[in-house]
């Protein structure tokens, strides 16, 4: 009798976590950051894009790069877009897919087929190549990372606030 009520227990346990879960649609405390950009017309320059995960575990993500006009993602004619793994995700040997969804849109996808998990919990996660247009004018520019979205290992996602990036564009 007691292992019945035993596995009875055992089978609700999941439905407990569902009932006081304060997180329903996929929100989480987890944050992406990227720091300003400052960059000479005609120059590359890098975008970092950073993870804070203090209480999740992801091994993979989606995210939208909306990049102003004149700013683009750096081309390499071998494998696509210019970008660098951080040692946070770089063990996991991930398969990464950068895709322009439309002008100045791109899609970047990180996944593991093997859901080996981001490594700790703060830092940068990816390095992308950028470069500006040589004719653009000086001033201030914004982007976003909108559609944020991380897996967590139980292949449920995990949805991000947006990140307004901002690019000073210098003579």
């Amino acid at each position: 009798m007691k292992t019945k009520i035993l596995f009875f227990l055992i089978a609700l346990l999941p439905f407990t976590f569902m009932a006081v879960n304060d997180n329903p649609h996929g929100k989480t405390t987890s944050k992406i950051s990227v720091s300003p950009i400052t960059t000479h017309r005609g120059d590359t320059a890098v975008l970092v894009i950073s993870l804070s995960n203090p209480d999740e575990t992801y091994n993979g993500f989606q995210m939208d790069l909306q990049l102003p006009e004149g700013i683009s993602l750096c081309n390499n004619r071998r494998s696509g877009y210019q970008f660098t793994l951080s040692d946070r995700v770089r063990k996991a040997q991930p398969s990464v897919v950068i895709k322009e969804q439309k002008a100045g849109l791109f899609r970047i996808l990180l996944f593991s087929f093997n859901q080996t998990p981001i490594i700790g919990n703060s830092g940068p996660i990816i390095t992308l190549s950028i470069i500006t247009d040589a004719n653009m004018k000086k001033g201030k520019y914004h982007g976003t990372l909108s559609n944020i979205i991380f897996n967590k290992k139980d292949n449920k996602g995990a949805n991000m606030e947006d990140v307004e990036i901002e690019f000073k564009v210098k003579k």
